[in-house]
């Protein structure tokens, strides 16, 4: 998480959706960056809005949140394959021991085990409710767009390529698991949906002209 003072803007660091890009160029122009800990780093809307006596006498309100959106199977894989690193070997967290599929399955119990205890952006987002808590949610595909806005809003010049668009396709799943998915991860699909159609865009038409340059 990022805070711009002056620019009343928030970066939220949603977990493997790019933020690491971002908050790499831009750390230097922030007034405060939170790197650990991970509730912090990560923050989410609801917590920023509760952030009453971290931000005294600045309203939390007043503070645009930004933040990025994976494609839910494509966000699942990623926390996956960052499971499987080496130097979580013999730890809870770690996937090695198990398939992807195996792993999607334990992500749908009502108390996944340790290594699929990941959460979702649905609820990093919406908290309990059903409508985002963030004014500007970009999707991760559209990284370079994220930084364009990022850039006009606090003055800065800096660039991030975009993420490779299709997310991958991971042959060895059952399309009873896929379905399963759908049907855990309805809100988040669909809330991921509206958010890839441009729902949660910047309606700032220079915006809109500078990316499309």
């Amino acid at each position: 998480m990022m805070i711009f003072e002056a620019k009343r803007l928030i970066y939220l660091a949603m977990p493997k959706t790019g933020s690491t890009a971002i908050e790499s160029v831009l750390q230097p122009h922030a007034d405060i960056a939170f790197r650990s800990p991970p509730r912090l780093k990560h923050a989410t809307p609801r917590t920023i809005r509760n952030f009453n006596r971290l931000f005294k006498p600045i309203d939390p309100y007043e503070f645009e949140l930004v933040v990025m959106m994976r494609e839910p199977l494509s966000w699942l894989e990623s926390w996956y394959r960052y499971r499987t690193r080496s130097d979580l070997d013999n730890h809870p967290h770690s996937t090695k021991h198990v398939s992807f599929e195996d792993f999607l399955i334990a992500t749908c119990e009502k108390e996944p085990p340790a290594f699929a205890a990941i959460g979702s952006q649905h609820k990093f987002l919406c908290d309990t409710g059903t409508t985002p808590l963030a004014e500007t949610i970009f999707p991760y595909e559209q990284l370079s767009s994220a930084m364009t806005y990022l850039n006009k809003r606090l003055g800065t010049h800096h660039k991030v390529s975009d993420v490779n668009k299709s997310p991958a396709i991971c042959v060895d799943v059952s399309d009873d698991v896929l379905e399963l998915i759908g049907q855990k991860r309805r809100q988040e699909i669909e809330l991921y949906e509206e958010v890839a159609a441009g729902k949660y865009l910047p309606s700032d038409p220079s915006f809109n002209a500078a990316v499309s340059e």
